[in-house]
């Protein structure tokens, strides 16, 4: 990830299209949520949409790019936690896709908002909880 310097505090990882490694990631993603002493209703919503967003990109691209990269970033504010994933996967829309599964369905009702666009290649996925 290109470093970024932000007064907040912020989780950045990368990890490539196998779901061992999209585990491994998810564990230290939850163990720095719970470092944070957010409420546990946010962490619970937060893990859940980047668990099903993080599966669905390991899930649909793992055996079409081998050397692919995952890159996941989590700012907090007073307000929010807002989160983007980009990967350089098949694009696909998780907003316009909610309707294809439950995971989706939920994770589109429990984020305050989502944005997605596809551009230079790459998912870019936007994710904002309110606290």
């Amino acid at each position: 990830l290109l470093p970024r310097k932000t007064k907040n505090p912020q989780f950045d990882i990368s990890f490539d299209y196998t779901s061992d490694t999209m585990h491994s990631s998810f564990d230290d993603l939850s163990a720095w949520l719970k470092k944070q002493e957010l409420p546990e209703s946010v962490i619970f919503k937060v893990r859940g949409i980047a668990e099903e967003l993080m599966s669905n990109i390991t899930r649909h691209s793992e055996n079409k790019h081998k050397n692919a990269y995952v890159d996941v970033r989590l700012v907090l504010t007073d307000e929010a936690v807002t989160f983007s994933i980009t990967d350089d996967g098949t694009p696909f829309n998780p907003i316009e896709n909610k309707d294809k599964g439950y995971g989706l369905m939920i994770a589109n009702g429990a984020a305050s908002s989502i944005n997605y666009k596809y551009q230079f290649g790459q998912n870019m996925t936007t994710v904002i909880v309110e606290k």
